[in-house]
């Protein structure tokens, strides 16, 4: 069994990251709501807003440190 996570929007669920089946697969979605989890997109996004923030305010050494502490404790 494989675990893909996925994003529903407008109707479909969409993988977050490429996914190998064939097509007209069909498959069973159990939904499991995650929270309190800050995703590599969400991240990213955070640190694009980050930066346009003055320089001397960031400290991109710890968003990279929170990254990382949230991937591994979720």
């Amino acid at each position: 069994m494989q675990e893909i996570r996925a994003r529903y929007e407008d109707g479909v669920f969409k993988p977050e990251e490429k996914i190998n089946l064939p097509e007209n697969s069909v498959v069973l979605i159990k939904s499991l709501k995650v929270r309190g989890l800050l995703l590599k997109e969400d991240i990213l996004e955070i640190k694009k807003v980050l930066e346009t923030l003055p320089k001397s305010r960031i400290d991109f050494k710890k968003l990279n440190e929170l990254y990382y502490d949230i991937k591994i404790s979720g």
